[in-house]
């Protein structure tokens, strides 16, 4: 969804990004040049961007008042499947089935930060907004297997790794995330999950950890069986 809540963007399979208008839902606009599946899209809320990303590997940047790629951004090894943009400065964030997410630097197109460590796919990524209220900024990518991370998105340093536990009866395989959200705060961090549960962590600023002044722990657990 654009900022101005005007028209809103889908991509497909067919490999096409589209723009409906919100109010009457009729095609604005279809963006072609990826060569497989698009995966992920996301609004700049401060220029007039679209970003993209798929199964090609390649992750573009539009600039919507000319309707065309203006920056490509290279180092993927797979499919790119989640991105997001920093709420305040110049940074985009990807991640994908190469186990890795990777900052970039929006303008000048370089890697700021690699963030490995997962072990699948990279289903999530998301950037907390600044906020007084929150200790220190940190980005956190969700795995399909279910593994949490959090980092300093200043130095990319990966401060606490959480391996999310199904609840009783499900499989194993079904503790992956599919989902990431901060709230209004920031201080909360909610992820919905293959094993039907919705979780919230919570920032603890009190914690005694001697390489990072915050860890995120296990709140609240909501659980639904279908």
């Amino acid at each position: 969804m654009e900022p101005g809540n005007e028209w809103f963007a889908t991509g497909s399979s067919d490999r096409t990004i589209k723009l409906w208008e919100l109010a009457s839902g009729r095609l604005k606009l279809t963006l072609t040049g990826h060569i497989s599946a698009v995966r992920a899209l996301t609004v700049s809320h401060r220029q007039p961007y679209l970003f993209s990303a798929g199964e090609d590997k390649q992750v573009k940047c539009w600039d919507l008042e000319y309707n065309k790629v203006v920056r490509h951004y290279h180092g993927h090894l797979s499919g790119v499947y989640c991105m997001s943009l920093h709420p305040t400065i110049d940074v985009l964030l990807t991640g994908g089935r190469d186990a890795t997410a990777r900052v970039w630097d929006m303008r000048t197109k370089a890697c700021i930060h690699t963030l490995g460590g997962h072990t699948n796919t990279v289903g999530d990524i998301l950037t907390q907004a600044p906020n007084p209220q929150c200790s220190c900024l940190v980005h956190c990518t969700a795995g399909d297997n279910g593994s949490l991370h959090f980092w300093d998105w200043k130095t990319g340093y990966n401060f606490q790794k959480h391996q999310t536990t199904v609840q009783p009866g499900s499989l194993d395989s079904e503790a992956g995330i599919f989902k990431c959200l901060f709230d209004v705060s920031g201080c909360r961090l909610l992820t919905a999950e293959a094993d039907k549960t919705i979780k919230i962590y919570k920032e603890d600023d009190t914690a005694t950890e001697e390489s990072h002044p915050i860890v995120w722990r296990l709140e609240i657990m909501r659980r639904k069986r279908y």
